[in-house]
C-alpha cells in the first residue's frame, strides 16, 4: 500500500495527489473530481482512488477549518498556499464528508488492507478526525 502512518497524507498515492495540487492551476476541480469519484463509487473501491479521497478530504477540512489535528502544521502550510477560500471550498464539504463515508464502508480497499493490518481503528480514527472538521455545517 505504500503508508507509514494513519494519517490522511501518510501513503505514496495521498503524497502524489497533494502534490498534483499544488501543481494545478485548478485545485479545486481536481478536488471535486477525487471526492466524486470515491463518493459515487457503487463498485470496489481501490486504494489510489480512496487515498486520493481521504486527502482531498483533509485538503477541504483544513481550508474549511483552518486545523485538523492529523494534518501536520507543514502540511497545513502548504494546504493554505493552495488559496482555497472558505466560501470557495464550502460546497465541496458535503461531498468530502460522503467520499469518507464511503472510504470506511464495505468494499473499500483501504478498509479492508487496515483491517487485515490489525490497524483499522487508529486508520478510522484519522477519517473522524477529519470528519471533524466539517463540523460546523455536517
Amino acid at each position: 500500500m505504500g503508508a507509514w502512518n494513519h494519517g490522511p497524507f501518510d501513503n505514496d498515492d495521498a503524497s502524489d495527489f497533494l502534490y498534483a495540487l499544488e501543481e494545478s492551476s485548478q485545485p479545486l476541480l481536481l478536488l471535486q473530481e477525487s471526492l466524486t469519484a470515491a463518493a459515487s463509487c457503487a463498485t470496489y473501491l481501490e486504494v489510489p482512488e480512496g487515498s486520493a479521497a481521504i486527502a482531498s478530504a483533509a485538503v477541504v477540512a483544513t481550508s474549511w477549518s483552518g486545523r485538523v489535528q492529523s494534518v501536520s502544521d507543514d502540511l497545513s502550510a502548504r494546504i493554505s498556499k493552495l488559496g482555497l477560500a472558505r466560501d470557495v471550498i464550502a460546497p465541496l464539504v458535503p461531498l468530502a464528508s460522503a467520499a469518507l463515508t464511503r472510504v470506511s464502508q464495505e468494499n473499500s480497499e483501504l478498509l479492508e488492507l487496515w483491517t487485515e493490518a490489525g490497524e483499522a481503528e487508529p486508520w478510522l480514527s484519522s477519517l473522524s478526525d477529519i470528519q471533524g472538521g466539517f463540523a460546523e455545517i455536517a
